[in-house]
């Protein structure tokens, strides 16, 4: 099932989990989560504290999430989260060159391997089909443009909704059998009110900024997020100037920040909240000052802006 088409591999989990909140965020756990701890592990490799059988526990790690999220069943954004994290964690991007050809690489990825890795979406039996690359910026995979026009002309007729999409955003971990006004995916909620019949799109954070609060969230927004990043940024240069690597959340987020900038929120949110939670979890402080060197918590502070 794990090498299914991504249509097949959906209808069994939806058939598995009555509650579709559950099995987002087990998926979240057994993804993510795995991605996190493999991460770790590399950290702790790199670090050479002392243990046993961790090589052996890495391997384990690394054959089981690349099994789950292989390019054929998983979603696009989480294979390619999963891959480029890996090797950031590795150190492919400590020298410049390195960091200039990847990046390259990747925005080439995003424009000429992004629609074929939706091949096996639906069946096992798709013909791969060339495709011209501007032909494909006109498909939904490339929507962005649309819809931030779409919130503009939501927002145009009905006005801003002063934060209740966002309150979605914030309590995503309460179902809609309890919370039944609970808000949609801005995405699917825009494409609704378009009357679109396909409503699988995205809601960039413009959008997501302007249709709760207007011009205002978008300004403030855009500078309290432009401040963070660049103190990330900054944190994250050095410690690959020290050692080579980003850190754990160096090496995951930059990279998972494509599809929470695409949006919807909603749907990203759950996947951001296990990364960060996991990330608490295996670099969580020692008591006293006393560093503990056994098992997979030890300090990181490389990446607290």
């Amino acid at each position: 099932m794990l090498f299914s088409s991504r249509e097949s591999r959906d209808q069994a989990v939806a058939a598995a989990f009555s509650a579709p909140l559950a099995s987002l965020i087990l998926g979240a756990f057994a993804t993510f989560g795995v991605l996190v701890v493999s991460v770790a592990h590399i950290e702790i490799r790199r670090s050479r504290v002392p243990g046993r059988g961790r090589g052996a526990v890495l391997i384990l790690l690394l054959v089981a999430l690349l099994v789950i999220v292989n390019p054929i069943g998983a979603p696009r954004f989480v294979f390619l989260t999963v891959v480029l994290g890996l090797l950031a964690a590795w150190g492919v991007y400590r020298t410049l060159p390195r960091f200039r050809v990847i990046a390259l690489s990747s925005i080439a990825g995003l424009v000429l391997l992004f629609p074929l890795l939706d091949t096996f979406r639906r069946s096992l039996d798709a013909n791969i089909a060339s495709a011209d690359p501007l032909a494909s910026l006109k498909e939904g995979d490339f929507d962005s443009f649309g819809q931030v026009l779409n919130a503009a002309w939501y927002v145009d007729g009905a006005g801003f909704t002063w934060g209740n999409q966002f309150l979605g955003v914030i309590f995503f971990w309460v179902p809609r059998s309890i919370w039944e006004e609970k808000p949609k995916d801005t995405g699917i909620f825009l494409a609704e009110q378009k009357g679109y019949w396909f409503t699988n799109l995205s809601a960039p954070l413009p959008a997501e900024l302007y249709i709760n609060w207007g011009w205002v969230g978008v300004g403030l927004g855009s500078l309290i997020l432009g401040i963070y990043l660049r103190r990330a940024d900054a944190f994250t240069d050095l410690k690959i100037r020290l050692e080579g690597a980003p850190g754990i959340l160096g090496s995951v987020l930059p990279f998972y920040l494509v599809f929470l900038f695409r949006g919807s929120l909603l749907q990203a949110t759950a996947n951001l909240a296990v990364v960060v939670f996991c990330w608490w979890l295996v670099t969580d402080r020692p008591e006293k000052g006393e560093e503990r060197q056994g098992g997979l918590r030890r300090r990181d502070t490389s990446y607290r802006p």
